[in-house]
């Protein structure tokens, strides 16, 4: 159809190209009158907003939205040309604008979405280049990297965009969702999900799941650190809805996933409730990876870890004796955390648990997980199927009957 401009006529013909007549009641013929209808009704309504909505009804489906499908490798990365990663999301934050996207205040329902994010091509493994208060160009695509936008989707379209992700890789449908510890605001967990899919090189379609941490705050202290700690239990249910909807709505067949610190809590408690109302979803849930747990370690031996087992979920867990978080956390709660290392290495049967002390990364030491190229290798290693024994580089050390793993720092 093709509006004239100095009239107020749109013809269609009952004609194909060639200027045949179609027989009546054709397929070709019933299409184009159709499209006669709506172009009267076009010219009858004339308004622009509902010369869209007609044109609207005129369509027969929506056009795919153009977003990556793949995890890229920042080897093929061109020189001045940044590569960008589509990371889903499900968040129970309220939303608002952007460059923020969404706060710390618990919304009542699940938002669902996509962030895209770009990263420079001189990106280095275990590194989230994100720019200090010195750098003008904090914008700059070539230094850092960028979130370049959060787009909210419908919970079927959310579904559908996963799914067309999915197809797009010929292997196994695998998704692969990470969940944030303290004070992490939706930016930085969509940044963190973008280095550890490129980072990791994973057969999976990446996603993250943001609870309302703070993350804004300038002030880390014990109330902001409660505040935290009764959001992330009051955001176990919504984590379940969003695991309903990736793992179970979509073609996913297996599911691994990535819980840090706080979000350690959060996670856990979601899959064992998983696995006892869904059964199904939990069994599709192979790997989980436990980083630096900030979760009480008498209840993580006698409850969480036992039943995490009888599940059948295969748990990986890293600890370390120098991890300054985990031990501002110990002070606070006057009990050791199941990510700590050293004398208080909390070990339980059926759970892997990696010594990651040696490893030396920010001045906290509580993000190695991501930060240190020789975990990322040896967690990629884990959901590819390998447990701790059968991992180059991890050292197996004796407490007692049980066993354990240590890693060593890589030589300089």
């Amino acid at each position: 159809m093709k509006k004239e401009q100095g009239g107020a006529v749109l013809a269609l013909r009952m004609s194909d190209e060639t200027g045949r007549r179609l027989p009546e009641g054709s397929m070709a013929a019933s299409l184009l009158m159709r499209l006669t209808r709506c172009a009267r009704l076009v010219v009858l309504l004339g308004a622009q907003v509902l010369v869209a909505l007609a044109l609207g009804a005129c369509a027969t489906a929506p056009a795919p939205l153009g977003i990556p499908t793949a995890v890229p490798r920042i080897e093929d990365a061109k020189k001045g040309h940044p590569v960008k990663v589509a990371v889903f999301y499900g968040t129970n934050r309220v939303p608002v604008a952007r460059p923020v996207y969404f706060d710390d205040n618990e919304a009542a329902e699940v938002q669902y979405g996509y962030a895209l994010v770009s990263l420079p091509w001189i990106h280095e493994k275990g590194e989230v280049e994100t720019p200090t208060v010195f750098d003008w160009d904090r914008n700059n695509p070539d230094r850092f990297m960028l979130l370049l936008d959060a787009v909210p989707l419908r919970p079927d379209e959310f579904i559908a965009q996963v799914n067309r992700s999915f197809a797009a890789d010929p292997r196994r449908n695998i998704g692969f969702v990470f969940v944030h510890g303290f004070n992490v605001p939706f930016r930085d967990a969509a940044l963190r999900t973008a280095q550890l899919a490129v980072d990791m090189q994973l057969p999976v379609v990446p996603a993250f799941f943001s609870w309302p941490s703070n993350g804004e705050s300038p002030v880390e202290g014990t109330a902001n650190y409660l505040r935290d700690f009764t959001k992330a239990i009051s955001s176990i249910p919504a984590l379940e809805e969003f695991l309903v909807q990736f793992g179970e709505k979509t073609r996913a067949e297996e599911i691994y996933v990535l819980a840090h610190s706080m979000g350690s809590w959060t996670t856990t408690h979601a899959l064992m409730s998983l696995a006892l109302n869904r059964p199904k979803l939990a069994a599709k849930v192979k790997l989980v990876t436990l980083a630096a747990p900030d979760i009480d370690a008498r209840v993580f031996t006698v409850q969480i870890a036992p039943a995490m087992v009888k599940a059948g979920y295969a748990v990986n867990l890293y600890a370390s004796d120098n991890d300054k978080a985990l031990n501002a956390s110990r002070v606070v709660w006057g009990r050791p955390r199941a990510g700590i290392a050293g004398a208080a290495l909390t070990l339980s049967p059926g759970v892997e648990t990696i010594d990651a002390s040696d490893i030396d990364t920010d001045v906290l030491g509580h993000s190695k997980y991501g930060d240190s190229p020789a975990l990322l290798e040896d967690m990629a290693l884990f959901y590819g199927g390998a447990r701790a024994g059968q991992r180059p580089g991890l050292i197996p050390r004796k407490r007692g009957a049980e066993t354990y793993w240590q890693i060593q720092a890589p030589p300089h």
